[in-house]
């Protein structure tokens, strides 16, 4: 037990003329389990070398939510789900996976937020939270900025995937919907560090 909880114990003993062990209240708190889901530009914009850095940043959003629930999505004109929230995956395994990821496509932000929220969805007991990293161009689909609003938690690490900077206002708006952080990553080597901060 990690502490006592002296007001409901002196109540409990009250009108007694001695403290009896059925009378001391303590409590034991428990780490409550999260649910993320990350959402990874893929598309055109991610230039093949920088995949090595993107699989890292992935291993390390792994090693620390490696006690709780987490997807891991990659998209482009498409989604392609990673790792399933309900699933245990072997952090080596999923690094595997993202070194095999060929980028390509246009970038379809709405299709991404609506797989991240149905698979926090599965686990609705929870409060669940996405992370989005993308340089902000949309290409594809519908406007993002409604379905970032469905999120209890957004944040948004924007990224230099291609030499055309990327769409910050984008990546503003959709934290801002999401009541989540912005962040911006001027060196993309810096988004495994970028991660580390992500979803306090």
């Amino acid at each position: 037990m990690e502490q006592f909880d002296l007001e409901e114990t002196i109540d409990n003993s009250l009108g007694k003329p001695a403290l009896d062990y059925s009378d001391i209240v303590c409590v034991e708190r428990h780490a409550r389990k999260k649910a993320l889901s990350l959402m990874l530009d893929t598309s055109n914009s991610m230039q093949a070398g920088k995949i090595l850095i993107a699989a890292l940043a992935v291993g390390v959003f792994a090693y620390r939510f490696l006690d709780d629930h987490y997807s891991i999505i990659t998209f482009s004109n498409d989604t392609h789900l990673l790792k399933p929230i309900e699933d245990k995956m072997d952090v080596e395994k999923l690094i595997d996976k993202m070194l095999d990821l060929k980028p390509g496509g246009s970038t379809d932000i709405e299709a991404a937020l609506t797989r991240g929220l149905q698979e926090l969805e599965r686990l609705m007991q929870l409060e669940g939270a996405g992370v989005l990293i993308t340089d902000g161009w949309v290409t594809r689909g519908g406007n993002p900025v409604e379905m970032a609003a469905k999120y209890h938690k957004l944040d948004v690490i924007q990224v230099p995937l291609g030499t055309g900077g990327g769409d910050s206002e984008m990546c503003k708006r959709l934290a801002t919907a999401g009541s989540g952080n912005y962040s911006y990553v001027s060196d993309f080597y810096q988004l495994p560090h970028a991660i580390m901060s992500v979803t306090k």
